[in-house]
């Protein structure tokens, strides 16, 4: 090869300069990384953030080694990141929304545990506004006599009202787990005829904390049926809920909010203690008033039911977000009903 490139070969000046380059590229090389390891470690200026130690790899006589590249980041605290003071928002909040992220409740909590309620022998009759109220016996309120008390509202003086839903068509996780992120106090009147074999999804929402309650066998019009035909409804429905949830309910519902003086009679003989009515009606697109101001009453008891978008055009969530957001613009708390009664 030398005496090919002395001969002045053809490709004598090209292998020279190609040797040139590369002679200079390692002397640039060779020369950053002693001027690197030279530079000492500069001071971190007073009210500024020292960035964490490096931890370079030991060589195997057991000093650490050093690179050109980690004594410069460590000679800079700007290198290190600073992490967000906050979680940043949801990009997409429809998508928050199917996630569980909803309204939060009012800023001063009640303190549910220390209230005791009562339940009302004598329902008031509630004024008429935009959305169908529960049906009464002929005459005004409950009957007296022998019988349940029937609820509509809550006695209480706290700004706190009650989210009960019926039926159990629908069977949404998602639902499941916005109870579950948000600690959501619910009750459920379940109906077997709309359940069917799906129990194991109430079992999990009773895990939540919600409460399971009576809305008899098949969810037929109860003043239509003699005494006999209501307590089989109710008797067997309670039958049905204890051998599935491990506990005998406490409350029930009549389908529609229709009853007379056999149905309270009958919840009694069935161990029922007192039948559960509403003063407001939630759908996933509106919610229903009794009272024509439309404003929320401390004790409203909210009705609502297990549907989804083939029966209203929404979701179990979007009535929740609903309810949840109407609640706190108004300065109420959802909360447990199984507490105050």
């Amino acid at each position: 090869m030398e005496v090919f490139l002395q001969k002045g070969g053809a490709w004598g000046p090209r292998l020279r300069r190609t040797r040139r380059v590369l002679a200079a590229s390692l002397t640039l090389s060779l020369a950053a990384t002693c001027g690197a390891a030279a530079v000492p470690d500069r001071p971190t200026p007073a009210g500024s953030r020292a960035g964490p130690a490096p931890h370079p790899s030991p060589e195997p006589d057991g000093k650490p080694r050093a690179t050109a590249g980690r004594l410069a980041r460590t000679a800079s605290p700007r290198w290190v990141p600073r992490p967000f003071p906050r979680p940043l928002p949801p990009l997409f909040p429809s998508l928050a929304a199917e996630n569980g992220m909803v309204p939060p409740p009012a800023v001063v909590e009640p303190d549910v545990e220390s209230l005791v309620g009562r339940a009302s022998g004598s329902p008031p009759r509630p004024e008429r506004g935009s959305g169908g109220g529960p049906a009464r016996p002929p005459g005004g309120g409950a009957p007296t006599g022998a019988g349940v008390p029937v609820v509509s509202r809550v006695p209480v003086e706290e700004r706190v009202v009650f989210l009960t839903i019926d039926d159990g068509g629908e069977k949404d996780p998602a639902f499941l787990r916005l109870v579950g992120q948000r600690d959501l106090p619910v009750s459920a009147f379940l109906t077997d005829q709309s359940v069917g074999e799906e129990y194991g999804y109430f079992r999990r929402l009773r895990t939540l904390g919600a409460g399971i309650h009576n809305h008899t066998l098949e969810h037929p019009d109860l003043r239509t049926l003699s005494y006999a035909q209501q307590r089989a409804e109710i008797c067997g429905q309670q039958r049905v809920l204890t051998r599935q949830m491990g506990v005998a309910p406490r409350f029930f519902r009549p389908p529609y909010g229709s009853y007379n003086q056999d149905t309270l009679r009958a919840a009694r003989d069935c161990g029922l203690q007192a039948v559960v009515l509403w003063t407001l009606e939630a759908w996933a697109g509106r919610i229903d008033y009794q009272n024509r101001d439309r404003q929320l009453r401390p004790g409203d008891i909210i009705l609502s039911h297990f549907r989804g978008p083939a029966e209203w055009g929404g979701t179990m969530n979007d009535m929740t977000r609903r309810v949840l957001r109407e609640a706190r613009e108004q300065g109420f708390t959802v909360a447990r009903l199984e507490d105050y009664l």
